[in-house]
């Protein structure tokens, strides 16, 4: 549906409205669960009450798709595509997202072991991954704006603020949320 529609407002920025609307969800959940663990020490209760936000998301795509059957409508003059295999930059863009994707650790295996290591308390760790989908909103925005200026050029921009990727020290977990965009970088279990 947001391919389509942003045809007008520009394809990065519609990217990044569309990531910084979802970090909403990806702040506030955690925060909730974060609020539930403190008070009541249960995970459980904290990913119930999470059962709201999720079934009224559904119902505003419901209600979406009901509204607008065919988004592709929206998108004013588009051209007509003909159907091809990929070309061979796109091929050599997916190894090369593979091999980083390779290097990093999601949010949950570094919960896990914040939570096993007792390096914070339970009731901070979603407090941590909050602050860090708030980055990623942030860069978001204006990544996505910038992509739409210049084009594949801002990856190029991004790139070096990406590269330093030494592993987090165990005393300081707040060096998760640096300038990667909310990204987590490489674990190492070596150095843990």
């Amino acid at each position: 549906m947001l391919s389509h529609v942003t045809h007008q407002t520009g394809h990065g920025w519609g990217f990044g409205l569309h990531e910084a609307l979802d970090q909403i969800g990806a702040i506030l959940g955690p925060r909730l669960v974060s609020a539930v663990l403190s008070a009541h020490g249960s995970y459980q209760a904290g990913f119930g009450l999470l059962l709201i936000p999720a079934l009224l998301a559904l119902a505003v795509l419901s209600a979406a798709r009901l509204i607008y059957p065919r988004p592709q409508d929206l998108e004013a003059g588009a051209p007509a595509l003909k159907a091809q295999g990929f070309p061979r930059a796109f091929w050599l863009y997916l190894g090369a997202v593979a091999l980083v994707a390779a290097g990093y650790a999601d949010f949950p295996l570094m919960a896990y072991h914040f939570e096993k290591t007792a390096l914070v308390a339970p009731a901070w760790i979603p407090v941590f991954y909050a602050v860090a989908m708030g980055v990623d909103a942030l860069a978001a925005l204006i990544f996505g704006r910038l992509f739409d200026r210049i084009g594949l050029l801002s990856l190029v921009i991004v790139s070096p603020a990406r590269s330093d990727r030494r592993p987090p020290r165990p005393a300081n977990p707040a060096g998760l949320l640096g300038v990667d965009a909310g990204r987590t970088p490489p674990y190492n279990p070596h150095t843990q």
